[in-house]
């Protein structure tokens, strides 16, 4: 993803938040935070932006993380299916938060952020769009990393909405 300007300085801090989102989330939302689980299916891979994930199927799940009565960011984990088997936990996670188990455990690395204004017609703002989660000629902010589980990677994206971080 290439570099962008980010947004004002309190959706800045959250979007380049190093730890765990949901926590910062959490705590941003005075602890009125949820998490609703979209979906989570084994599917191709072909079509979704990968980035360093090269596997033909996978999981891909999808939240919609709240706070304070709002939806905040739609994170997309794509979770091949090699790291399923070298993991199973991250397959395991339904209704909770992958974060928490993500940064909780010695075995998960992650690298660096990176930032991106997803624009329309790209998959990931098509699939928010297609959720009623943001307006479909708008462009959003999104941030993704990959996290090593057991040495097998999974890709994670969260798109910040707009009741949490204003259009770009």
């Amino acid at each position: 993803m290439p570099s962008v300007d980010l947004p004002d300085a309190e959706a800045a801090r959250l979007l380049r938040c190093e730890g765990s989102l949901t926590q910062a989330l959490r705590d941003h939302s005075d602890n009125r935070f949820g998490l609703h689980l979209v979906r989570q299916s084994t599917l191709p891979l072909i079509d979704l932006q990968t980035g360093p994930i090269s596997a033909d199927r996978g999981i891909v799940r999808e939240v919609i993380l709240r706070g304070a009565g709002e939806d905040w960011v739609f994170a997309q984990t794509v979770i091949p299916m090699s790291t399923v088997e070298a993991a199973p936990w991250v397959a395991e996670m339904g209704g909770q938060p992958l974060g928490h188990a993500l940064f909780a455990r010695d075995d998960v690395i992650r690298s660096p952020l990176s930032f991106a204004h997803v624009q329309p017609g790209q998959p990931l703002h098509q699939r928010s769009a297609e959720l009623r989660l943001i307006p479909a000629a708008s462009p959003v902010f999104a941030r993704r990393s990959c996290f090593f589980a057991s040495e097998a990677p999974l890709l994670v994206t969260e798109v910040f909405l707009p009741a949490l971080c204003p259009t770009p």
